[in-house]
């Protein structure tokens, strides 16, 4: 019962804990929430590969994550009870969004359309990484630990229901990539050249994950 609902649900405790990190660099939030990482690649007899090439730039590289949690790090957690979070990312997204100009007011804010999903490989990934989850925190290890499943997603179980609860649900995390990609010398797409230099200005250089031309199966941080 060792999890983050004990610090998120009591001020008294939430004071006393980042106090002492502050003070001595021990306690309880030294741990971050997730702890644990696995990455994971799609059967290779998957019906997608009929119709899409694989993404992934070699055959040891993941299609999707898992990200494990020591409670539930999520607005509208139940009251009381202890939870363990386990949240799937698609790592080999090969959906594109998009940024445009809202107006010719540069304070306006840009249009953003991540257009997450778009892709039928995304969405099958998607969906396979829930199954794999699914079937992880069902394994005998779990059980008496594991009692079951919470929310929205309490008795989601078919394909359909899936799709449906991560269309309603799914969102980005971390690492959003490429709003200003590079592109060749001259070439009137891209935002920055292969020097990072701005295009059409001078003596701007953008020098982060946003000049990447396509998402990399990574963490980026």
């Amino acid at each position: 019962t060792n999890t983050f609902e004990a610090f998120l649900r009591n001020t008294t405790v939430q004071n006393q804990d980042v106090n002492q990190w502050a003070t001595t660099g021990q306690g309880f939030l030294v741990d971050t929430i997730c702890s644990h990482l696995g990455f994971f690649r799609l059967a290779q007899n998957n019906p997608i590969f009929k119709t899409t090439p694989d993404p992934t730039p070699g055959p040891n590289t993941p299609h999707y994550e898992f990200l494990v949690s020591n409670g539930l790090p999520l607005p509208g957690a139940p009251a009381t009870g202890n939870f363990m979070g386990l949240g799937t990312v698609v790592l080999s997204a090969t959906s594109r969004g998009s940024i445009t100009l809202r107006s010719n007011n540069p304070f306006d804010p840009p249009i953003i359309d991540p257009a997450l999903l778009k892709t039928q490989f995304d969405k099958v990934t998607m969906r396979e990484a829930v199954k794999s989850a699914q079937k992880f925190v069902t394994a005998p290890a779990w059980s008496d630990y594991v009692l079951g499943q919470i929310g929205a997603f309490t008795g989601v179980t078919t394909d359909a229901q899936i799709d449906a609860y991560v269309a309603a649900n799914a969102g980005t995390i971390f690492h959003p990539v490429g709003t200003a990609s590079m592109s060749p010398k001259g070439a009137s797409s891209g935002v920055t050249d292969p020097d990072l230099k701005l295009k059409k200005t001078v003596g701007v250089r953008v020098v982060d994950a946003s000049v990447l031309v396509s998402h990399v199966v990574s963490l980026y941080h």
